[in-house]
């Protein structure tokens, strides 16, 4: 079977769970993996014949993928900025919308960027509801003095984590630390009080009422506790983090949420009355309020 021809078929097959553009995309991807050939080789070499071996591993990735499972667990790892992290079920995937809190990060966050004490000044971050560690790592691996605790309540998460900090070398650099973020006093055994420069995080926040406008790969396969939040307390982790932060921050530490995009104004205000300054709702490149800075004074 050429390029061509495979990418014609798979897109046909995959349509019956996603739309043309996205089926055609994984299609693309699906080669790319298996094949070893760059995502553009089934334009520029559109007769080409691919392996009998290398279709009978993407054949199974379809029937997978077309039985609801995420590409990302299929392939067993997502990219983000740049960096390859393994992700697979009990772990949630890495999103576009996450990738740009980070990329914000790196480029305006004061707490995260400047030395007050000088260059060998270590700046100390957190991490709460870690997940693939993909927040905190990529934030370790971008400042050479840095330190990233990351913590989590979920087993899953914690190895993944652990694994993507050794596969991308920095595992010096972080404490991966299994904590509740709901408990009133959340790594307070690891973290000194006023001793981090930055919090972010990027909690469950999708209401269980918004379950409905989900597609089944994600509800059938993705981590529920990873996701959800009752419609009663929206809020739940946000008010938790907040709450520790005050204790955990220096003064002029930072703190960076990712958020549902109804509930901006209401995480704006969680942060005014728990004493943070400068509190700043950013929108995303799709103009929805899904990401909070805050100054801690």
């Amino acid at each position: 079977m050429t390029l061509k021809e495979f990418i014609k078929s798979a897109t046909e097959r995959l349509t019956l769970i996603y739309p043309p553009r996205e089926s055609r995309a994984i299609s693309v991807r699906l080669v790319e993996h298996f094949c070893s050939l760059p995502a553009y080789e089934y334009i520029i070499e559109p007769d080409r014949e691919l392996p009998p071996g290398s279709l009978k591993l993407i054949d199974k990735a379809i029937v997978e993928i077309s039985s609801g499972r995420p590409l990302q667990y299929v392939l067993g790892y997502q990219e983000f900025l740049g960096r390859r992290f393994n992700v697979r079920e009990g772990v949630l995937i890495p999103r576009p919308e996450t990738a740009e809190m980070v990329k914000l990060i790196l480029e305006k966050s004061d707490a995260y960027r400047q030395n007050p004490e000088g260059e060998d000044y270590t700046v100390r971050i957190l991490d709460a509801a870690c997940g693939s560690g993909c927040i905190g790592i990529t934030l370790a691996a971008n400042r050479a003095n840095s330190f990233v605790y990351m913590c989590d309540l979920s087993d899953p998460a914690l190895k993944i984590s652990a694994e993507n900090s050794v596969n991308i070398g920095i595992s010096d650099k972080v404490r991966i630390i299994r904590e509740d973020i709901l408990a009133p006093d959340f790594c307070s055994k690891q973290i000194d009080p006023a001793s981090l420069d930055l919090i972010v995080s990027n909690p469950p926040y999708v209401m269980e009422s918004e379950k409905e406008q989900m597609r089944r790969n994600v509800l059938d396969y993705e981590p529920y506790e990873a996701l959800f939040v009752p419609d009663s307390d929206p809020l739940l982790f946000y008010r938790a983090i907040a709450a520790r932060a005050s204790e955990l921050l220096k003064p002029g530490g930072e703190i960076w949420f990712e958020i549902n995009e109804k509930c901006g104004e209401r995480v704006r205000k969680l942060l005014t009355g728990a004493g943070f300054k400068n509190v700043e709702i950013i929108k995303d490149l799709n103009n929805k309020e899904r990401i909070i800075r805050a100054i801690w004074l």
